[in-house]
């Protein structure tokens, strides 16, 4: 036989009768579950519940046996002792007593003792009941006076209460029981089918049939006009700045016109049209056929085999048709050849590069490296926004950098390259909020914007709790699923070609290679000033070769060169590939400090909960990765893969 588990929810003795009168039962409630522990759900059950008198096993007082129903959730709900005579004699002081319940899942007598329980708490309201049988047998005069068919106004009683308190009970109301019939609904007062209005000047107790000029077809919703939900009764609508009320209509906001009907206009159009110029707003144009083909044109969906048409006055219209289809054909083709003579022009320019590598060969002062840039740059065109020369991150891997700091504007909610790679916003920084109208380029670790269930995610916000701007408590790379805190990757950068998943930062192992582990990589970096005063970290690409004027002995990692971007070289560093990092400083809260002496650059890898890997610029050792709080706004230079 399999035993049913039959889990009690709640135990509770409940008022079924008002006034004097004591209840007849309590509230029984109950889940069922099977011998595997699944709970029954929706189904008819038989229950036998008894109350045992003295212990587990005592003798019973009180036995129910019927069927109830489980709802979804497994659970019923029974009135135990609901108008049965064995209930109503139990000698409730006499106690102890327990609940005993058996039940059959499958609505059968086949009974399986589930449990048994002990009642702890006595149903008080069964001594009610003796109360009651006791205050029977005394007479007494009811003193109270019997509002329940009280037919006067509240200002006619005697002696009626004129300073009621907040709290205090005045007129001795019951707890439970309307005395006086008394309820609010929205503004209103009601005593019975009387009723005060509060707080409205002029108005005392009235009954509502005395309401002058009171509506007289009331809905549910007070639609007092009678009108229906769905249907336009009055025949109102509005279009652009007109309101129409059936015939009439209202100009909105154009003065010297009042309500008029459209057929009282003077000079009103005669011809309307959808795309007519009704107003005369054009006075004159004057067009041709070569206008109307430079202007939206159709042309290739012109008309052809027309049919001569049988009015003289007609021809022209003929013509024109004949015209435009002819035209559309030779723009068709000439759109073509274009098309063609661009692909013999990109042919050609492959084959003068396979032309320049055989050359190289056998003239090896060719530099081979500007002949591989001609052909990459056919096979990768530029992408607005970067900077074309290719920088090694991994032994068999390519970046090309952005031709600037990423910079974001909190008001306008967008995201853009600086113009010049030495722009920063510097102590513009400070003004970091929501509603802030200025380009800030130093950023909380991953503030992209995607949220990523972290409690700080946007560019502006400047919470010291550094724990708040990781992804979890250990900390995430801005890769795999959280790729979309990457500056570069969920967001859209205005001037770097507007598009998502273009644009992502670097990682720590790929800045470590390009700064130490590359081909020359020694060589192919220098502290350097820009614009007379901004600090930074230039960068050369693969392959670098310095330019006819650039003495590349005088750079130094220790202390700062200086170009002028207006000077002849850094305008030949820059035309090389030159990319430059400046030296923007670290925001701490709404404060930027360290600018023009340490920039800190973030990079895609985490540390731990509250800190992530970065780049750091500074005026004694040039590059070095260090370990950064999460909460410090640090700048963002982005790449894309080669």
């Amino acid at each position: 036989m399999k035993r049913i588990a039959l889990f009690v929810l709640l135990l509770t003795f409940s008022v079924c009768q008002l006034f004097a009168q004591a209840p007849q039962g309590f509230n029984y409630q109950a889940v069922v579950r099977n011998s595997a522990g699944q709970i029954v759900t929706n189904s008819t059950v038989s229950l036998r519940l008894s109350i045992l008198q003295g212990s587990e096993t005592g003798t019973p007082v009180y036995t129910y046996q019927g069927n109830v129903q489980t709802n979804a959730n497994g659970a019923f709900t029974l009135l135990v002792g609901e108008n049965s005579t064995e209930y109503a004699a139990i000698d409730w002081a006499n106690g102890p007593y327990f609940l005993s319940c058996e039940i059959d899942p499958r609505g059968g007598s086949n009974y399986s003792l589930s449990t048994v329980q002990q009642i702890m708490s006595v149903p008080y309201a069964q001594y009610a009941a003796v109360a009651d049988r006791i205050s029977s047998s005394f007479t007494y005069d009811e003193k109270d006076p019997d509002f329940h068919d009280w037919n006067f106004l509240y200002d006619s009683l005697v002696n009626a209460p004129t300073n009621l308190s907040q709290f205090v009970n005045d007129l001795n109301l019951s707890d439970l029981n309307n005395d006086l019939n008394i309820y609010q609904s929205g503004d209103t007062l009601f005593f019975g089918d009387n009723y005060l209005v509060i707080d409205h000047a002029g108005l005392d107790s009235v009954r509502w049939t005395d309401v002058i000029g009171r509506p007289t077809n009331l809905s549910q919703f007070t639609n007092d006009l009678n009108l229906s939900d769905l249907n336009n009764d009055l025949n109102i609508y509005q279009s652009g700045d007109t309101l129409f009320f059936g015939d009439n209509f209202l100009v909105i906001d154009h003065s010297g016109l009042d309500s008029v009907r459209w057929t009282d206009v003077i000079g009103r159009p005669t011809n309307l049209s959808q795309f007519t110029n009704d107003m005369g707003f054009v006075s004159t144009e004057t067009q041709g056929l070569s206008d109307v083909l430079a202007i939206n044109n159709n042309a290739s969906l012109g008309l052809t085999n027309l049919p001569w048409p049988a009015a003289s006055s007609d021809a022209a219209n003929k013509l024109y048709a004949d015209s435009t289809a002819a035209l559309a054909a030779a723009a068709a083709m000439a759109s073509l050849q274009a098309t063609i003579d661009s692909l013999r022009g990109t042919i050609d320019s492959l084959r003068n590069a396979i032309d320049t590598l055989t050359i190289q060969v056998n003239n090896p002062s060719v530099n081979i490296d500007s002949i591989f840039h001609v052909v990459d740059s056919l096979a990768h065109p530029q992408i607005p926004g970067s900077i074309t020369f290719r920088f090694s991150v991994e032994p068999d891997k390519q970046i090309i950098f952005s031709k600037g700091n990423l910079q974001y504007n909190p008001s306008k909610d967008l995201f853009r390259f600086a113009e010049n790679q030495y722009d920063i916003t510097s102590t513009d920084n400070d003004q970091i909020s929501e509603n802030c109208n200025v380009w800030l380029d130093l950023f909380g670790y991953g503030t992209s914007g995607w949220k990523g269930g972290r409690m700080c995610y946007r560019p502006y916000e400047t919470n010291p709790i550094s724990a708040q701007y990781m992804f979890s408590s250990t900390g995430e790379d801005l890769t795999d699923y959280n790729v979309n805190g990457d500056w570069g990757v969920y967001n859209r950068i205005i001037n770097g070609s507007n598009q998502e998943g273009i644009w992502r930062t670097m990682t720590y192992s790929e800045w470590s290679y390009l700064l130490n582990e590359r081909a020359n990589a020694g060589s192919l970096k220098t502290l350097a000033t820009i614009n007379n005063n901004v600090k930074g970290l230039i960068l050369f690409p693969d392959g670098w070769t310095a330019p006819a004027g650039i003495n590349t002995s005088a750079f130094s990692m220790i202390t700062y060169n200086s170009f002028s971007p207006s000077s002849a070289q850094w305008q030949l560093l820059e035309a090389s590939g030159a990319v430059f990092l400046p030296a923007a400083g670290v925001r701490q809260g709404n404060q930027t400090t360290g600018v023009n002496e340490t920039g800190i650059y973030w990079t895609s890898t985490h540390n731990n909960g509250t800190q992530s890997r970065t780049l750091s610029i500074t005026n004694t050792l040039g590059a070095l990765m260090t370990e950064t709080n999460c909460s410090l706004g640090c700048s963002v230079r982005l790449v894309r893969d080669y």
